[in-house]
């Protein structure tokens, strides 16, 4: 299930060869701890919400679900 914001802790590196997994790039602000970054929308930046989002879905939900493009206006 992909997740796009909240707190992350960096660990072992990945390397994709092919970009389709990701949307864009984002900025991590440290969290006050060790190897610790949050990622949260920022003005300025488009993200895409999906609607009637459950944390239960799994990612073949995400395929068949709609969303809204929306425009982050402020900080």
């Amino acid at each position: 299930m992909p997740i796009c914001c909240g707190t992350f802790e960096s660990g072992e590196s990945v390397v994709f060869n092919d970009t389709a997994y990701f949307s864009h790039q984002s900025r991590g602000v440290p969290a006050g701890k060790k190897n610790k970054y949050e990622i949260y929308p920022r003005k300025g930046e488009v993200w895409a919400l999906y609607r009637n989002f459950n944390s239960e879905w799994s990612c073949s939900n995400l395929q068949k679900c709609e969303y809204d493009m929306v425009e982050v206006l402020e900080d």
